[in-house]
């Protein structure tokens, strides 16, 4: 589950653009839910609380200029947090798997109905902003306050509970999803052994797998709120934690419930941001590489598989990172979510970066993984929210320019354009680095072109017309950019990496 905790993400994107078709599938689900769920009453808060736990972190979840944006956002997000439990569910009843698959279908229905927010036209990214530690820690203190009160009107006594085999597995499977999703080790353990140790002074009383599902979900929540893209309002969780534990108010269960989620909050909540590696080890090719896939491995999945997957299977990285030539300053136009900014950073010789690109999403992605490289926004590093060709070029001139599988996403004419521009920034002895899918004698750029078509449909890139030119007419615009090929090499596929300079 951890594999695909995003993996619905760009047919969301897609499904978001499509009400007919969106507003179609959440009522299917819900009429199957409505039709062939009869809960019973020991099920009935387990099932509400799962669905709360689910729709909150979903429904406050920012939109910031595009429906796709919030789709993902908001899909990744549901699935992520559904995992524990999903496995909760599989150890106490199978039918409770309707209403935590129906929130997630009713997640569907956020973009269609979530006001939207314009992009501004141009913005310099900022350093991401840091939660306080005492916003933090304020609401769970509460809980875990309430939940003790609670535990003393009820005359709970300090005993060991029974815990039996479902419980045990249910904290282990939780744990393992954290582990899987959030990549941190000590975090797990450290959730573990306070889960483990509320169950056993607070419970008097048999507690339920998804009482303990719930706790980590809350935790999940958390993470979320402080290491996701755009991330959640800091009282977020405090709201998923009441709202749970106050659907268990009839049972037993319910101080445990309070202490459980409470305390699962508070680790997740207070743990230390993942630390950073400042430099590479080795300033090799495969030294950078090596680097930069570590770095996002402090991501959340999706972003994660991408990284490791494109920078084992995309020769340009490799090209790049070992590339003899010293960067200098470097502007990288389509930067995208990162990689080429942390191959630039990671590389010796590089003096500042600036990476444009027109997603916000992905450019909040780039700002948390030079994060992770021990690199914040400022002057020698920034990123920018901006389309090409640009209506305020930089003042200054850069030694590198990098413009990788960009160019199509505009006709030819504006390719041109865009190429003039961004070859006029280059220094008198910089290098511009030009990767694009060279057209056939069809006009088609092959498997290239058709991934191109795949993930443009999906909302993952520019939703502008596709246009692939061939390798002579591509000679053509770089030459009426002024600028002289000093290589031109194989890059996978039918893709070409050329390297200019300027005449």
């Amino acid at each position: 589950m951890v594999v695909i905790a995003r993996g619905l993400w760009p047919l969301q994107r897609g499904l978001a653009v499509r009400p007919v078709v969106t507003l179609a599938l959440a009522g299917a689900i819900v009429a199957v839910l409505a039709l062939t769920w009869r809960p019973s009453s020991p099920l009935l808060p387990a099932a509400l609380a799962s669905v709360v736990a689910i729709l909150v972190p979903v429904l406050l979840a920012r939109g910031d200029g595009s429906r796709r944006r919030l789709a993902g956002r908001a899909t990744g997000a549901a699935f992520v947090i559904a995992q524990p439990l999903i496995f909760a569910a599989l150890l106490i009843d199978v039918r409770l798997l309707l209403p935590i698959l129906a929130a997630g279908g009713f997640a569907i229905l956020v973009p269609v109905v979530m006001p939207i927010r314009a992009d501004a036209a141009s913005t310099q990214l900022t350093a991401e902003p840091r939660s306080t530690c005492w916003s933090c820690l304020i609401p769970p203190v509460a809980l875990v306050a309430l939940g003790i009160v609670m535990a003393i009107q009820q005359g709970a006594r300090i005993a060991v509970n029974e815990l039996d085999v479902r419980i045990i597995a249910t904290v282990l499977g939780s744990l393992a999803i954290v582990l899987g999703v959030t990549m941190r080790p000590l975090l797990a353990l450290v959730l573990g052994v306070a889960m483990a140790g509320a169950l056993i002074v607070t419970a008097s009383v048999a507690v339920s797998p998804m009482c303990v599902a719930l706790g980590m979900t809350t935790a999940l929540v958390a993470w979320f709120q402080r290491e996701s893209a755009g991330g959640f309002p800091v009282w977020a969780p405090s709201v998923v934690g009441a709202a749970t534990a106050a659907t268990f108010a009839h049972d037993p269960a319910w101080a445990t419930m309070a202490v459980v989620t409470g305390l699962a909050w508070l680790v997740a909540a207070s743990f230390p941001v993942k630390a950073s590696s400042a430099e590479p080890v080795v300033r090799s090719g495969a030294g950078v590489i090596a680097w930069t896939s570590k770095r996002f491995d402090g991501l959340e999945p999706y972003w994660r598989i991408y990284a490791r997957m494109k920078l084992v299977r995309d020769p340009v990285y490799a090209r790049l990172a070992g590339d003899a030539r010293a960067w200098g300053s470097v502007l990288d136009a389509g930067c995208g979510p990162g990689l080429t900014a942390m191959v630039a950073v990671g590389r010796a010789g590089t003096t500042t970066y600036l990476g444009i690109d027109l997603d916000i999403d992905k450019l909040l992605v780039a700002r948390r993984a030079l994060r992770l490289g021990g690199r914040e926004m400022g002057e020698t590093c920034g990123l920018r929210h901006d389309c090409l060709p640009l209506a305020n070029p930089p003042l200054e001139r850069f030694d590198t320019v990098l413009v990788l599988d960009m160019l199509h996403y505009w006709p030819d004419t504006e390719q041109a354009t865009t190429l003039a521009q961004l070859a006029s920034l280059l220094t008198a002895d910089g290098r511009l680095y030009l990767r694009e899918g060279v057209a056939g004698d069809d006009g088609r750029a092959g498997e290239i072109e058709r991934g191109e078509r795949r993930t443009t449909f999906f909302g993952l890139n520019p939703e502008n017309a596709l246009t692939f030119l061939s390798a002579p007419r591509i000679a053509d615009l770089i030459a009426g950019a002024g600028l002289t090929i000093e290589s031109e090499e194989p890059m996978g596929g039918e893709n070409r990496l050329w390297v200019c300079r300027r005449q």
